[in-house]
């Protein structure tokens, strides 16, 4: 029983990523948002992340991948928020495979520094076993009148194969 209780929660690990983006402030002919670039989520490798090296996993044992967070806060100005956006998509791209929407908010509310958006059930599996996966954003608005900061915080659910490990089947 033991085993089995502890097979249970080898298989899964929960990674985490955070990036920043800057936002410039809009211009008197007033520009649409359109994509913002989220750096840290461009050539993502599950692989370098702190919580996959430190379970000691390699690729080949990934058997699925979800998204079980993506936030979104205004870090500054520290009386900001999102009026300026009307709607935000983040998207999963790797090379030789479609692009998929991974999360999405079809209307931001007015007034709120702190938005969590929508997330799709896509197994991502193929995407972050690929060399490299980037993550890429589609948003409709205005830029800010100021210019605003960004953190975006993803979490992934990693379902990892332990077989054999500890006698786990």
């Amino acid at each position: 029983a033991l085993i089995a209780a502890t097979c249970a929660s080898l298989d899964n690990i929960v990674v985490e990523e955070s990036s920043t983006t800057v936002i410039p402030e809009r211009s008197i002919v007033e520009e649409l948002v359109g994509e913002i670039a989220f750096l840290g989520f461009e050539g993502f490798d599950i692989e370098q992340s702190e919580e996959f090296q430190n379970a000691g996993y390699s690729k080949d044992q990934i058997d699925a991948v979800r998204i079980i967070q993506l936030d979104l806060d205004i870090e500054a100005p520290s009386d900001g928020d999102f009026d300026f956006l009307d709607s935000i998509a983040f998207f999963a791209e790797a090379d030789g495979l479609p692009r998929i929407e991974i999360a999405s908010l079809a209307e931001v509310p007015q007034g709120v520094q702190s938005l969590s958006l929508v997330l799709s059930d896509e197994n991502l599996v193929d995407y972050v076993v690929a060399p490299s996966v980037t993550f890429t954003t589609e948003a409709t608005g205005l830029r800010p009148e100021s210019e605003t900061t960004i953190r975006a915080d993803v979490a992934f659910d990693v379902d990892v194969n332990v077989d054999g490990a500890l006698g786990c089947q």
